[in-house]
């Protein structure tokens, strides 16, 4: 899951959580957000048994500049023991 709190004092804009896996895109989730000081979302993605690595997720707005972003890895339960 990604969870996002943005502050929009102005019109309407476009934001989109961007997944990535291995610093390919894997899918991206479109948000309109209105006039708003506290406008919160959230997008997840289910995570398949055969895509265990680097992983990342992008804010970005309308125009490409990155908002925020978050990395994360994916292990296999057989590698912690």
């Amino acid at each position: 899951y990604c969870y996002t709190k943005i502050s929009n004092t102005g019109p309407k804009q476009e934001i989109k959580h961007a997944w990535y896996y291995q610093d390919e895109l894997i899918t991206s989730v479109v948000y309109n957000i209105k006039t708003s000081y506290n406008y919160r979302s959230w997008s997840r993605k289910t995570i398949l048994p055969h895509q265990i690595g680097k992983w990342r997720v992008d804010i970005v707005d309308s125009k490409n500049y990155i908002l925020g972003s978050r990395n994360f890895q994916i292990s296999s339960l057989n590698d912690l023991y």
